[in-house]
């Protein structure tokens, strides 16, 4: 059986005994100076804390890795929801574009000839902007991907521009009524530029 001890301190007495005075309880002999010849033919001075030969402490190597995934990870989190949200602006955009599309349609309905060819034309294009729009804000701005920043970005962007300068500014239509859809645009785009600059990691 193993030795039974009274109390703790009778237990720490056995195991570690009084030390000579001026020395560790570990019994290690210390210097009250060290040199150069101290540390001569020592092979693992040339390291640093957690990388291999691991023979100096890492814990404050391992904090700053832990704190860094924190950030990282939380930065990532706030650039996926700055993110949504702006693909939610962009896919309010494309519905938005889907029921212009269908009012040109049916204007186009009411026309005949080359206007109700040229008008039903327009009515595919202003669809294929919506489509679009929709497409990549669910596969690429949901998940707060570069291509589908840039993607929605510049193409949508386009066609706002030519919508502000072909209609909205020759008083086609009322100022309030025909920025809206330039209004949702702009919130997508900071709001997905957010998302980006957020979860950019530095180099």
């Amino acid at each position: 059986m193993g030795r039974r001890f009274r109390s703790r301190k009778e237990c720490n007495r056995w195991r570690f005994p009084q030390a000579p005075p001026g020395s560790p309880p570990e019994r290690i002999p210390v210097k009250a100076a060290y040199d150069p010849d101290d540390i001569a033919g020592l092979d693992f001075l040339d390291g640093y804390p957690g990388i291999a030969p691991y023979l100096r402490g890492n814990l404050f190597k391992r904090r700053d890795l832990m704190i860094g995934r924190f950030i990282n990870r939380r930065k990532a989190s706030m650039g996926l929801a700055f993110g949504r949200l702006g693909a939610a602006c962009y896919l309010a955009w494309g519905a938005f574009h889907v029921y212009v599309a269908y009012q040109i349609y049916q204007l186009a309905l009411a026309n005949q000839g080359l206007v109700q060819g040229r008008l039903a034309q327009l009515a595919l294009y202003m669809l294929s902007f919506a489509l679009f729009a929709i497409a990549v804000a669910l596969w690429g701005n949901w998940r707060n991907s570069r291509w589908g920043y840039w993607l929605n970005l510049l193409v949508l962007g386009w066609a706002d521009a030519i919508w502000v300068i072909t209609v909205v500014a020759p008083g086609y239509v009322p100022a309030a009524r025909g920025l809206i859809p330039v209004a949702i645009y702009i919130a997508g785009a900071v709001l997905t530029t957010a998302g980006m600059l957020a979860s950019r990691r530095p180099a």
